[in-house]
């Protein structure tokens, strides 16, 4: 006898709870009618249950997470079983989505990135990043005559070694390889390929090196190099003011309207942080007075040259009227930098991770630092913000060490050592 759409949900979910331990991570709307109309083709009710059985005592054996689905995504890829269609109603790829074998390099670029809008939530700057990435990779491809389908494992090394030769950093070897893996699992997925060609392609040991950070004394350096009799120059001081007062990241400043700051609460609001979380930033007194005056007498001069009517809500703006890009912004803090006479590079990260360093010296609890930068793991918050200054560990040492209290001594250790008697003349 057939087995019915909800009965076999309802078996899904009892075999992922009593192995698993957890609520099954998808609803009963994933299947739809697409399962509804292979049930009546095919009956594939058992086949689904082996699948999902199969995956389940893998999922138990590793102890790994299931919530992802990519244990299941794993499993479908290599079993390539008959059922790819009621999968990917699973895993909320819908069958409109997917792409013919004959789908050319920009076709399978564009199926990739409405993958990562729609089915993993990516953020915009995270698919600009990707985009630059494949855009890179292809013109590496084109001397070749190579398409994106046809790269294998040793045209993957070839582009790695090319970028190893080209002197960019560990880290950025290392994100565009992440950007190609994304890209070739999509194609995996979407069954346009057989195999991985990033397959055991790993990724490079990120070299250890501490950005500079900016003590408060070289940000008033830098901010008293700002004329602030100039529209466009109050406008930067307010820019500035906002970094270090919030902790913003670059995207987050440009990104941010008028309505986002809120004067009656004394808080700033960054939607949909990197974490994909709002964040409210609690605003001091004096920097509300500072947003206020830009608000009341700078923005208004830089209304007037506003041509696009969705623009005139972004609090920052251009000298010609336009929202800021990033690569402007930029070059704007490094030349305040110069200006200034500050031997470090200052760029917008350089200011979130100076106040991140002041404020953890001064003695706000990592706690509280990794919600005020938005981090989802407190070992981001310490690893790659924080730089305890010398006399902050001496203090903390200081204030929390048992044997500064007087602990773990006995009384004779404690006492000062008597002073070696000069050595006597042979």
């Amino acid at each position: 006898m057939a087995t019915s759409t909800t009965e076999l949900l309802q078996e899904l979910r009892e075999l992922h709870e009593t192995m698993l331990d957890r609520p099954l991570p998808f609803p009963a709307a994933v299947f739809g009618e697409e399962v509804e109309r292979l049930f009546r083709e095919l009956d594939p009710a058992r086949k689904v249950r082996e699948l999902f059985q199969t995956v389940l005592e893998e999922a138990r054996s590793a102890r790994l997470a299931f919530e992802d689905l990519s244990v299941l995504r794993r499993s479908v890829l290599r079993e390539r079983v008959d059922l790819r269609r009621v999968v990917r109603q699973v895993l909320g790829v819908s069958e409109r989505g997917t792409l013919g074998t004959g789908a050319n390099d920009d076709q399978l670029i564009e199926g990739w990135r409405t993958h990562l809008r729609a089915e993993e939530g990516r953020a915009e700057v995270t698919i600009e990043g990707y985009d630059l990435t494949l855009d890179e990779f292809r013109r590496f491809l084109a001397p070749r005559g190579l398409r994106l389908k046809e790269v294998d494992r040793d045209v993957v090394i070839a582009y790695k070694e090319a970028q190893v030769r080209a002197a960019n950093r560990a880290a950025t070897i290392n994100r565009k390889i992440v950007a190609l893996r994304s890209f070739y699992n999509y194609l995996l997925f979407a069954g346009e390929l057989e195999k991985d060609p990033l397959r055991f392609i790993r990724r490079l040991k990120p070299e250890q090196r501490r950005l500079p950070i900016l003590v408060v004394k070289e940000i008033e350096q830098l901010v008293s190099a700002i004329d602030l009799e100039r529209p466009s120059g109050f406008r930067d001081y307010t820019m500035v003011l906002l970094f270090c007062a919030t902790g913003a990241r670059l995207g987050e400043v440009i990104r941010l309207k008028v309505q986002d700051i809120d004067f009656a609460r004394g808080v700033v609001t960054y939607k949909s942080r990197k974490n994909k979380d709002d964040a409210q930033i609690v605003l001091t007194p004096n920097v509300q007075a500072v947003f206020k005056h830009y608000l009341a007498k700078v923005r208004p001069k830089l209304l007037k040259k506003v041509k696009n009517p969705e623009w005139r809500d972004m609090f920052m703006l251009s000298s010609h009227g336009r929202p800021f890009h990033r690569g402007s912004v930029s070059n704007l803090l490094a030349l305040y930098g110069k200006k200034a006479g500050l031997e470090k590079h200052v760029s917008a990260h350089t200011f979130r991770r100076s106040i991140a360093t002041t404020l953890a010296n001064n003695g706000m609890p990592a706690e509280l630092l990794k919600v005020f930068l938005g981090h989802r793991s407190i070992n981001t918050t310490l690893n790659h913000y924080v730089v305890y200054a010398d006399e902050a560990q001496r203090r903390a040492v200081e204030d929390y060490h048992p044997m500064a209290l007087g602990k773990l001594l006995p009384d004779a250790a404690i006492a000062a050592p008597k002073p070696r008697p000069p050595a006597q003349p042979n």
